[in-house]
């Protein structure tokens, strides 16, 4: 498989959004046929708006974002991460995310998962931005997926469980705390 980091371009802009568009549209297309019945879909303004929403329903679950303002930032972004899973039509969870300057490494700004208990699919939704990451750290040639800022302790000791390593920045205050997953 090419990796950005194999690839050379002729630093044609459009080339190279076009390369980085190809890669997130072979993204979602393993992402689904690996969780079926999950659908992995670019992030749309319309599932921003709905992700806004859950907010209502569990409000210290967020630091300081709003979805709805980040989506056309991110859009503008050629190398981003942008996935959301639904099943059906019910989004289950969205990330944004992107390549650190070399592509060496995957940041992942932003990760949700539906609050709602009842139907159990926010339990699977960190499972699917994981795996989709991993996928897309490997095509970027990457060598680790950090996700930045992690919410809370709660949060933090979560991701460990899942393989992820907490880094405190607490010495460097200007930096972001994180949890990092080695690639290699």
């Amino acid at each position: 498989m090419t990796t950005a980091r194999d690839t050379i371009f002729s630093g044609d802009f459009g080339e190279v959004a076009q390369f980085y568009s190809e890669l997130r549209r072979r993204l979602y297309k393993r992402a689904s046929q690996k969780f079926s019945p999950f659908i992995a879909t670019p992030i749309s303004y319309r599932d921003c708006i709905q992700a806004d929403s859950w907010a209502q329903e569990e409000p210290k679950r967020r630091n300081d974002w709003h979805w709805t303002a980040e989506h056309s930032g991110y859009q503008k972004a050629f190398k981003r991460f942008d996935i959301a899973f639904k099943q059906g039509q019910k989004l289950v969870s969205l990330s944004y995310g992107m390549p650190t300057a070399h592509s060496s490494g995957l940041k992942i700004n932003l990760i949700e998962s539906t609050p709602f208990k009842d139907d159990k699919l926010g339990f699977k939704g960190f499972e699917l931005i994981s795996y989709a990451a991993q996928v897309y750290a490997a095509m970027l040639g990457a060598d680790e997926i950090r996700i930045m800022r992690p919410t809370s302790i709660k949060t933090r000791s979560y991701y460990e469980a899942q393989g992820y390593h907490y880094v405190s920045q607490a010495h460097k205050p200007s930096l972001p705390d994180y949890c990092v997953l080695k690639l290699r």
